[in-house]
């Protein structure tokens, strides 16, 4: 991973990983959808991956995003 995530990156990764989609978690955050858009491009770029089934796999495998046990 290039660059850690920031704090905010975090938080939509996290959503993300929960499934929640854009319009939903820009709801949520209080942020437009295009911001969560940019941070989830940012997330890919930082990452080095090209979709988020690996994003979300290798955060967790990684202990970036804790296990959620619900």
């Amino acid at each position: 991973m290039k660059n850690e995530l920031t704090k905010r990156e975090l938080q939509v990764l996290s959503l993300i990983a929960k499934g929640y989609g854009s319009k939903k978690i820009a709801s949520l955050l209080s942020i437009s959808v295009r911001t969560i858009e940019t941070h989830r491009k940012n997330i890919k770029l930082k990452f080095e991956f090209n979709n988020f089934y690996r994003v979300i796999s290798y955060a967790y495998e990684n202990k970036i995003l804790p296990i959620d046990p619900t």
